[in-house]
């Protein structure tokens, strides 16, 4: 019973080196900043970012809005 447990200690450790081992080999890239990284640092990547909006919205609690009018549809 006891080499059973050794085994399995044995082999469990031994993953969990392999999985820590290949984790620290894979570097992490930040988040995306505006500011410049900091000097020697590896594997820097750019990109353009655009925002824009193509739709307007108002909030009025005015019975009318300039401009915005209400017309009665009739149907054919």
């Amino acid at each position: 019973m006891k080499k059973k447990g050794y085994l399995f200690l044995t082999v469990a450790l031994f993953m969990m080196t392999i999985l820590f081992l290949q984790s620290e080999s894979k570097a992490v890239m930040t988040s995306w900043s505006a500011e410049q990284p900091p000097e020697g640092a590896k594997g820097v990547e750019k990109r353009t970012e655009y925002r824009f909006r193509d739709k307007s919205t108002q909030t009025s609690y005015s019975t009318s809005l300039g401009g915005w009018g209400l017309r009665r549809i009739r149907p054919r």
